[in-house]
């Protein structure tokens, strides 16, 4: 065998193609098939298959020859042939297939579409079967299997019968290009890309965008309507009709509902979205006929808003609008599908009738807001149309005035500009200039600072390029209300760190903010400097610690705006270890005379120090340096007084009132988060600063659990509804020492781990002093001075009635004020750490015996399930634009939600017989966290759900149970009843 492909390696070199051709001739059929199979991956097979192929003759026996030597060549196993030879073999043969006989060709026809219904690998069709078809389409007419065909009657049946087959999904690509290399009629076309469209829904994101480039190739000059509605269907069903985005998307703080909460299982198909589209922005820039086609479709069904104002469908349509050929066409589509929306939704407001009759129409808001949520990452087309969109809707609502139609395109215009400007930066300067004069002017401007806040965050240099609005924007800091303010804030800092200019103009106005009039400005000041140390990202603080520990105080030789002086001529992005260090030793030293200033500026200071120090915990040190020279003021040293705190200077008389100078016990709270967080890091805890207040925190917690009442200079039988200005002061350092107690016990849990001794011990003790101090507000439930004043209102027979009433009730709430429970100071983060201690069967940060001895402790229990409601409270209060607090706040929320349906809801009526007053609490809670779930977080709320139950069935159960145990709870007996209920 290896001699005859010797002589024909010898006569191809020698161009001899008699002599190969009578060497061919003489061969047969089994020798030249065995030369195929051995010889094909020889390093000159390919030069030896050219001059075979031209060596056959026109006769009977070459044909039969030839055909099955290219069957073998055909049948030769993926593995066994590189796909390169393989291809360059088979598109030598195509060259050849001219000289074949019809039915040869037909075979060949059927052998392919044997091997596309095989589901095998092998790919030896993909090429071949175009040219196999073109060439019998030329042929007039041949027999094959006893009937008579013409060239395209054979081609328009082999197509119908390839229609007609099943095809794996993984070769559905490779068949569209084939197709592309076809004549179809329209009709054959027509029935190809249905059979194709078919195979849409079953493929992966990741077998979409090449499948699809292939099909807008396929439908270049019709046919491409169905491809497109099959799309909406994939896209659809897989991203948007599970997303989860706020439906009133009136108001831009809605919205963007918990964004970075949202699934991101989708991300595969979002980004074959991205790549699809581009395609088709591709397929229509280069004059695709079909796309014009598909518009004119759209252009008849405006008055069909639902067929129209879909989300994959405006992507779509706001991609094709970024070419200017088809911008004016595709917004003369949208935005009377969105008129046409609001018409009806009109309509459905004024007539019942109406509303019957119409099914719900989708509201261009919802859909607008999915389209620019989805079109953030890597769909830079869509954003472009967005906001040229974003304009028209704007040009409508300015010319019509108060139409309301036209007020809600404005709106919805406005939203849209607001959240794709970092998309547009030619559009920066216009849409800046306008933000900021409504944030100035404008009663409500939540929408335009959140939008300025993710500008700068996202995009700060483009910001910059137009600073000068900005800066002019920060002028009004000290002008507008201080929630305004707070979120102004929240909006520049991020250019602070890149730009000297700003951070200059920032700092200097903060400065003379903290020596305003006005509380609340000079509180915006102190969060302004604290949002500046929270953002500052600082790799070594080691000069600051070294200079705090040494002089004592944070004044440095070099001037803060020396630096920013320096950095001013680069412009650099980032500013250096060095700088930052300066920085933060200025801001610490303009912060540490906030000391002198109103308690509620140095709460403002307490709430915000802990944030700063867990960004950057090389903050904390310093911190705790700058604390000290504050809180020594009213620690005592001497480890046999008690109280361990001076309580007489947390008060003072002025105007005849007692006003009280310090939250002492949030600032020990804050003491104690920023010791906890600074004892993670190991090569921090010998500290010197740290070990001393590591030392002061233990040394409180075992003195104030030895205090009793007498050291407070209160009793049990104490009075102080009365509004005297002993009963005031006292009153004032009863709330303060329950919040030192309470502070304390957060501290020791931040700290509890296995290596912590007689943590429980500790914590109970503490307790037992805040119960005692508690004890004196359950006594004023009927103030004695209250009623023996109103006996002595009564018998005054010289003051009228009316005043004497009014008196009483004046003092009433007066006493009832004086005498309300302080609030607490714990926070979430240490409370998960106690629910979870409390509810949980074990822990892994402590011993059994240790956890039982806080388990057992019922007014532990009802204490801690106050806290959560009162926090849960506070959450529903809160109102913030910034997104990241949202997520906080939900995160917090289902953690306490998971703990209390697993551990009470879901055994409620076991947990009754444990307390039933705390069962009470927690439904309460649970209650509460609900009403937040389906309000405030309402787009997350089915993951809110997945997280704490198995499925939506068993919490529907659990909650039926739980209404009827909790009513069960309300009719029980008067001497069962839990008192606050």
């Amino acid at each position: 065998m290896t001699s005859i492909y010797n002589k024909i390696q010898e006569y191809a070199q020698k161009r001899d193609t008699h002599a190969l051709q009578q060497l061919i001739l003489g061969l047969n059929e089994d020798e030249l098939i065995n030369i195929i199979k051995t010889k094909v991956n020889s390093a000159d097979f390919t030069y030896s298959w050219n001059y075979i192929l031209q060596s056959f003759t026109d006769s009977a026996d070459c044909h039969s020859k030839r055909f099955k030597m290219v069957l073998t060549l055909l049948n030769i196993e993926e593995n066994d042939m590189p796909a390169i030879r393989r291809n360059t073999l088979i598109n030598r043969l195509c060259i050849e297939l001219m000289k074949f006989k019809s039915r040869h060709l037909a075979d060949l026809c059927n052998y392919c579409l044997e091997r596309i219904q095989s589901k095998k690998t092998q790919l030896t069709w993909k090429d071949l079967l175009p040219e196999l078809l073109n060439v019998l389409a030329e042929r007039e007419k041949f027999e094959y299997n006893d009937m008579e065909y013409t060239g395209l009657e054979y081609k328009t049946d082999f197509i119908n019968s390839l229609c007609m087959s099943t095809w794996s999904p993984n070769i559905v690509t490779l068949l569209t290009s084939m197709f592309i290399d076809m004549p179809l009629t329209k009709e054959e076309h027509l029935k190809v890309v249905n059979k194709l469209g078919t195979y849409i829904e079953k493929m992966s994101p990741q077998e979409i965008p090449a499948f699809i480039y292939q099909l807008l190739k396929l439908c270049k000059q019709y046919n491409s309507r169905s491809v497109f509605l099959k799309l909406q269907l994939y896209f659809g069903s897989r991203i948007y009709n599970n997303a989860n985005l706020n439906s009133n998307s009136s108001s831009d703080t809605n919205t963007n509902d918990l964004d970075v909460i949202e699934n991101a299982d989708n991300q595969d198909t979002i980004e074959a979205e991205s790549t699809v589209l581009y395609h088709i922005h591709t397929a229509a820039s280069l004059g695709h006929e079909s796309i014009k086609d598909y518009l004119n479709s759209l252009k008849n069904i405006t008055k069909s808003p639902e067929f129209v104002l879909n989300t994959f469908q405006l992507m779509i349509l706001f991609t094709l609008s970024t070419i200017p050929h088809y911008e004016e066409t595709v917004f003369d589509i949208v935005r009377p599908c969105i008129v046409r929306a609001y018409q009806e939704e009109q309509k459905k407001l004024h007539s019942a009738w109406f509303r019957e009759m119409v099914p719900s129409t989708c509201k261009p808001e919802d859909i607008l807001s999915q389209v620019i949520h989805f079109s953030l990452q890597d769909k830079e087309s869509v954003i472009q149309g967005l906001v040229n969109f974003g304009f028209v809707l704007l040009a409508v609502g300015s010319s019509l005035g108060r139409d309301p139609i036209a007020e809600k395109q404005w709106n919805l215009g406005n939203i849209i500009l607001l959240k794709i400007i970092k998309r547009k930066r030619h559009t920066a300067l216009t849409i800046i200039q306008t933000l900021c004069n409504h944030i100035v002017t404008r009663q409500n401007v939540s929408q335009y600072i959140e939008s300025l806040y993710v500008l700068c965050k996202t995009l700060p240099l483009l910001v910059l390029e137009n600073q000068s609005c900005i800066v002019e924007l920060m002028e009004s800091l000290v002008q507008v209300p201080a929630n305004v303010a707070n979120q102004l804030l929240d909006a520049v800092i991020p250019l602070a760190k890149i730009s000297p200019t700003i951070r200059d103009h920032l700092i200097i106005l903060l400065r003379k903010a903290l020596y305003s009039r006005v509380t609340e400005t000079r509180q915006v000041a102190v969060n302004g400097f604290l949002k500046l140390l929270t953002n500052l990202k600082i790799s070594s603080l080691a000069v600051l610690s070294q200079s705090s520990q040494c002089t004592g105080s944070f004044h440095s030789g070099h001037s803060l705006f020396t630096q920013l002086s320096i950095n001013r001529s680069t412009q650099a992005i980032g500013s250096s270890n060095f700088s930052n260090e300066a920085l933060c030793l200025e801001v610490l030293s303009i912060l540490k005379r906030c000391f002198m200033q109103q308690k509620e500026v140095r709460s403002k200071l307490y709430e915000g120090l802990f944030d700063a120090v867990c960004v950057n915990l090389e903050l904390g040190i310093p911190v705790l340096d700058l604390i000290w020279f504050h809180f020594s003021n009213y620690y005592i040293i001497d480890e046999e007084k008690l109280p361990p705190l001076d309580f007489g200077k947390i008060t003072t008389i002025r105007e005849e009132e007692s006003i009280l100078l310090e939250a002492l016990g949030k600032f020990v709270y804050t003491i104690g988060l920023i010791t906890s967080k600074v004892l993670e890091s190991e090569e921090d805890r010998e500290n010197q600063t740290v070990v001393r207040f590591v030392t002061i925190l233990d040394s409180l917690c075992e003195r104030m659990a030895k205090c009793e009442l007498t050291h407070f200079e209160l009793d049990e039988n104490i009075d102080l509804s009365d509004n005297s200005l002993d009963s005031q002061q006292k009153t004032h350092v009863l709330k303060e020492a329950m919040c030192v107690y309470e502070a304390l016990i957060g501290y020791k849990f931040c700290l509890w781990s296995k290596d912590s001794e007689n943590h429980g011990q500790i914590i109970n003790s503490l307790f037992q002093g805040y119960s005692r101090l508690s004890n004196i507000f359950k006594g004023f439930a009927k103030p004695k001075k209250l009623a023996a004043k109103k006996k002595k209102v009564d018998k005054n027979e010289t003051r009228p009635a009316s005043q004497a009433n009014t008196t009483l009730k004046k003092d009433r709430q007066k006493a009832g004020k004086q005498l309300k429970p302080p609030d607490t100071v714990l926070t979430f983060d240490v409370l998960k750490k106690i629910l979870t201690l409390l509810h949980e069967p074990t822990v892994d940060w402590t011993t059994p015996a240790q956890a039982n001895l806080i388990k057992v402790k019922y007014d532990f229990h009802q204490h801690i399930m106050q806290v959560t409601l009162h926090l849960i409270e506070n959450v529903k209060r809160f109102k913030c634009v910034e997104t990241r607090y949202k997520k906080m706040f939900y995160d917090h929320l289902t953690d306490v939600a998971a703990v209390l349906f697993h551990r009470i809801i879901n055994r409620l009526t076991e947990f009754i017989d444990f307390d039933c007053a705390t069962a009470a609490l927690a439904v309460d809670c649970f209650h509460a966290i609900l009403k937040l779930m389906t309000g405030q977080y309402r787009g997350n709320f089915r993951q809110f759900l997945q997280k704490i139950v198995t499925n939506d069935d068993d919490f529907i159960t659990h909650l039926t149970t739980v209404t009827k145990v909790y009513q069960k709870i309300s009719e029980m007996g008067e001497e069962r009843r839990p008192r606050f209920l």
